[in-house]
């Protein structure tokens, strides 16, 4: 039996291929994203539109320019308000489409897509969502990630932390992966330690699994996953570590 998890996982780890792909084919490809508000200077007027009658108040712009050589790919996503669930901060994304029906000026509305809640572990108090802090997540309760987030946290406090958790929990085969997720950790100079994604991968109750996505900073395209099992109830740790090669 397929799980619901297992298919998101799937999922997700195809549009990250696709994007990556198209970026590799492409030398002087770009990818950019925005966070505009009400009345901020350069919003368009399909985004002032939206803003103007929804609670969310920001909107996320994206886009793709693939060499110049065809028009950017643009993708807009409403951002909700941030709210505080199990000491976690979170707000939720909605991906939303430019709608043209009718006689009147197009205008954005919801894409039908599932949210995607990014989240935070809050401290005093919540970073805005320009932040980029928060991180996406894909089926995973709020008290979920401040646990598989502890687990990460304390893995990465130290090169010996590390060491310690990872030693018994990789083999030979995936030395050099280990190596060099150590190297961008630690390595203050790494322009990309910080985590893309937290998703469910499966199991239930005491076994339950959740994958932490780390960009590998090389710019090859490849995402370090590590993989955390529950140990009890709250209680995480460090079960294998890969890498996934677009």
């Amino acid at each position: 039996m397929v799980l619901p998890s297992e298919i998101m996982r799937t999922f997700v780890i195809l549009l990250v291929g696709l994007i990556a792909s198209v970026a590799k084919d492409a030398s002087a490809s770009s990818y950019a994203c925005e966070i505009v508000a009400t009345q901020t200077e350069g919003a368009s007027s399909v985004v002032d539109g939206y803003l103007a009658h929804s609670n969310d108040r920001l909107v996320q712009i994206c886009r793709l320019d693939v060499n110049g050589r065809e028009p950017a790919v643009t993708k807009y996503f409403g951002l909700g308000a941030v709210r505080v669930d199990h000491g976690v901060c979170v707000y939720d994304v909605e991906e939303l489409r430019i709608s043209k029906a009718g006689a009147g000026s197009p205008v954005l509305i919801s894409a039908g897509q599932p949210l995607v809640p990014r989240m935070v572990t809050q401290t005093s108090t919540c970073p805005t969502r320009q932040s980029t802090e928060y991180v996406d997540t894909y089926d995973v309760p709020p008290r979920e990630f401040a646990s598989v987030m502890g687990a990460f946290n304390r893995i990465r406090s130290s090169p010996a932390a590390f060491d310690a958790a990872a030693k018994v929990k990789s083999v030979p085969t995936k030395s050099a992966i280990v190596a060099a997720l150590r190297v961008q950790l630690f390595d203050k100079t790494s322009i990309n330690r910080r985590v893309a994604r937290v998703m469910r991968k499966g199991g239930f109750w005491l076994w339950r699994r959740f994958e932490i996505q780390v960009p590998n900073g090389s710019g090859r395209g490849e995402i370090f996953t590590l993989d955390f099992t529950a140990r009890g109830l709250t209680d995480f740790e460090l079960s294998d570590v890969s890498e996934l090669v677009n």
